[in-house]
């Protein structure tokens, strides 16, 4: 009875084409990503609000002319290159990385749009991206690393090696053994036996002729 029941769900599965109704595994939702993209996407609107408040100017109605007045903030407020607070929010994180992208190039200075940012709107900038920026890396497996080396202990202790990396830096490797290391290298602010970039060199020299003592 088992058999003919797999026999017939085989069959059934085979007939269904991709509108059938049917069993299907549920879609895996990964949460971390899901609240990571809420953060990412709800500082930079913010920080576009704030880049705005300090850098974008008011649109200024010369005088009668050419255009009456209605029209001259129509045409300004439909000015792709003009952040407009609620309605941008719309227009979702791309469009205000864009418009952050191009406040921190100071673009468009000489068009009567924009001042030049402020250093401390500049600084407050820089620390949002920056944080942003490190999440993102962190949900796409990107970021900062630090994994043991497998099969190959300390030349100096025969303690773990673990290897560091950080984005935008050169990597690092460290002894898990701490103070007690007889390495003879530098050390971090916690006392382990640290290899910059500098001596990677030197530490794999160092790890090639433990392994051919050991043999």
């Amino acid at each position: 009875m088992w058999a003919v029941r797999d026999a017939e769900a085989r069959a059934e599965r085979e007939e269904r084409n991709e509108y059938a109704l049917g069993d299907a595994p549920a879609p895996v939702l990964n949460l971390t990503a899901m609240e990571t993209l809420g953060y990412v996407e709800a500082e930079l609107l913010a920080l576009a609000d704030v880049i705005a408040n300090a850098c974008q100017l008011a649109p200024r109605f010369i005088g009668p002319g050419a255009e009456s007045s209605i029209d001259f903030v129509a045409a300004h407020n439909s000015d792709p290159r003009r952040w407009h607070y609620n309605a941008s929010w719309s227009k979702g994180a791309h469009w205000a990385a864009v418009y952050v992208d191009g406040r921190l190039a100071d673009d468009d200075l000489d068009a009567g749009h924009f001042r030049r940012m402020p250093d401390r709107t500049r600084h407050e900038a820089a620390d949002v991206v920056r944080e942003c920026w490190r999440q993102t890396a962190a949900v796409l497996g990107i970021g900062e690393r630090h994994v043991p080396i497998p099969d190959r202990p300390c030349p100096g202790c025969g303690g773990v090696l673990m290897l560091h990396q950080v984005v935008d830096e050169s990597p690092a490797v460290s002894c898990e053994t701490g103070r007690d290391c007889t390495a003879p290298v530098e050390r971090d602010i916690r006392g382990r036996a640290w290899w910059d970039w500098r001596h990677l060199g030197a530490l794999a020299g160092a790890l090639d002729a433990r392994e051919r003592g050991a043999a």
